[in-house]
């Protein structure tokens, strides 16, 4: 029995209420419990809305971080990431070894900042597919690079990483199946001596692994982004370049090109090699000692008994020839090619005009001249220091000419 003025239960055979001394009224069951529900105390009601609310809430609760802890909602996440560009989404998702040297935060931004090539304009969801017990899945999105037509689809990996909030599964970007970001193990491969730096960061002999022919470095882990290398060769020549690892090209050799060399240099270049050319050809022609000439090449001396011995064999095919060279002007070189020696020597292919003259004897005995034009291709090697070219090597040396 319920007292019906403060909702007590009482004893069948109390006539008056215990706690606040109403008088009981004897009704039956059913329209008692009516009467209880509807003269519940304010108490009592206060506690039942809090317990209502409770239950709302968990309900709401659960409802929204079951929501946002989906592989959907985290995928979606941190592709809005990639679209911004935004370091501390990126960042937080990437799976890095315990060497960030190379995979820095600061690194990562700088990166993203200076990459125009990834600049994504649109991007959509499309699908979201689980892997076996659902312990994995894969978003895929469709999206445009800015200034590109055409689409690309990218596939984002997820796995399940034990429990958010201790209810929630809790899914994260698997970056470590994805082709998105880093790449492992990056070789550098440059001549012996040299001083690398790349993403800013000169790098130690700590990932130094090899210094057979070449001074090879391996980076533990690398961003697979427009990246800037810069190496100092030990003769003092810088070579600057961008470079965008990936799993097609897990290493970089260095090397230069005439492009890389500035249209000024380009014109040293040529003059210091129509002048070594010249020497080497009017000293023979004057049937030169070596000891005559050397004055006035730059060479390193260590190079000095082999830059005689290419002075000696080229005068000496002259002076076998059927025809001999009595005077040549060298009217025009044009550099055609350049190459880095294992040594960090540049190795100067060159196109050389030149008008000659050279006597020869005729069938019958009588000595006569000829004057003709022509081309050769010749290379010159240089070491560099401290911006001054010397001769180090040459080969292909024309030695040949033609009176016809």
């Amino acid at each position: 029995m319920y007292c019906s003025e403060c909702g007590t239960k009482s004893k069948e055979e109390d006539i008056y209420c215990s706690e606040c001394g109403n008088k009981l009224e004897k009704k039956n069951s059913k329209k008692q419990f009516h009467l209880n529900i509807k003269n519940i105390s304010r108490k009592t009601k206060i506690i039942v809305g809090i317990t209502a609310l409770i239950v709302c809430s968990l309900i709401i609760f659960f409802s929204i971080m079951s929501s946002i802890t989906s592989p959907k909602v985290v995928a979606n996440h941190y592709f809005e990431g990639l679209a911004s560009k935004n370091t501390d989404i990126i960042y937080q998702n990437l799976e890095l070894d315990d060497d960030k040297t190379f995979v820095s935060k600061k690194i990562l931004k700088e990166l993203l900042a200076s990459d125009n090539s990834y600049e994504i304009e649109e991007f959509k969801f499309t699908k979201i597919s689980y892997g076996e017990n659902k312990n994995s899945a894969v978003a895929t999105f469709v999206y445009k690079i800015k200034g590109s037509s055409s689409s690309k689809t990218a596939r984002i990996p997820l796995v399940k990483n034990g429990k958010k909030f201790l209810f929630f599964d809790n899914w994260k970007v698997d970056i470590s199946l994805s082709e998105e970001f880093t790449i492992d193990n990056y070789q550098i491969i440059v001549p012996k001596d040299s001083k690398v730096t790349y993403a800013g960061i000169e790098i130690s002999d700590e990932y130094l692994k090899s210094t057979d022919n070449n001074d090879i470095y391996t980076l533990n882990q690398v961003f697979m982004l427009l990246t800037k290398i810069e190496i100092e060769l030990s003769n003092g020549y810088k070579i600057e370049d961008n470079i965008t690892p990936s799993p097609y090209k897990k290493s970089y050799i260095a090397n230069i090109s005439l492009d890389k060399i500035n249209k000024e240099e380009q014109e040293k270049i040529v003059e210091i090699i129509k002048k070594d050319i010249d020497i080497f050809y009017q000293g023979a022609i004057k049937n030169q000692a070596f000891d005559e000439i050397k004055d006035s090449l730059n060479y390193l001396k260590e190079e000095e008994e082999s830059i005689k011995a290419i002075y000696i064999d080229l005068k000496e095919r002259l002076e076998k020839g059927s025809n001999i060279l009595t005077a040549i002007d060298f009217t025009n070189i044009t550099l055609s090619n350049v190459e880095l020696t294992q040594d960090g020597n540049l190795n100067f292919k060159v196109k050389v005009n030149y008008n000659y003259t050279v006597k020869y004897n005729t069938l019958f005995g009588e000595e006569s001249t000829k004057d003709s034009s022509s081309y050769n291709y010749m290379n010159f090697v240089y070491s560099i220091n401290n911006g001054t070219y010397n001769l180090v090597g040459a080969n292909n040396l024309k030695d040949y000419f033609s009176r016809y």
